[in-house]
């Protein structure tokens, strides 16, 4: 994927440009229509312990947030989680949850969650079987 910036903060990915909003002294920038998941089950380790997620070839440089679409169903557990947070946060109070309290029910949720210049965030998906576990980038605050 490619993403560029031009000096008036215009933002270009694969070609395409991008939506941006401005005000609170942020800008917003909407991804857009994107033609696959960024990340799915199979991209993600499944363990019950946190992980790193790079997001570096997603967002561009000067990201300040990100905001991330969660969709997930467990095959037959209830109570199952998929957990989100700030890369190099080490406690749970900023944590930013996912709970499956259904089986074989489609859950979506939507995080924006603070990012640094390492554009990673941390996950912890619980070790069941997913019937699917997807996460997208849909935009970013710069």
């Amino acid at each position: 994927m490619d993403v560029t910036i031009d000096n008036a903060n215009n933002v270009t990915i694969n070609g395409a440009e991008n939506v941006t909003v401005t005000g609170s002294g942020m800008e917003y920038v909407d991804r857009g229509n994107f033609a696959a998941h960024d990340f799915s089950k199979d991209d993600l380790v499944i363990d019950s312990n946190w992980q790193e997620l790079d997001l570096s070839k997603l967002i561009p440089v000067g990201a300040k947030i990100v905001k991330l679409r969660i969709d997930a169903a467990t095959t037959s557990s209830i109570n199952s989680y998929f957990d989100m947070k700030p890369f190099g946060y080490v406690d749970n109070y900023n944590n930013y949850p996912n709970n499956i309290y259904k089986a074989a029910y489609h859950h979506g949720v939507v995080h924006e969650i603070p990012i640094g210049p390492d554009k990673k965030v941390v996950y912890r998906a619980h070790a069941v079987t997913w019937d699917f576990l997807d996460v997208n980038v849909q935009g970013w605050w710069l």
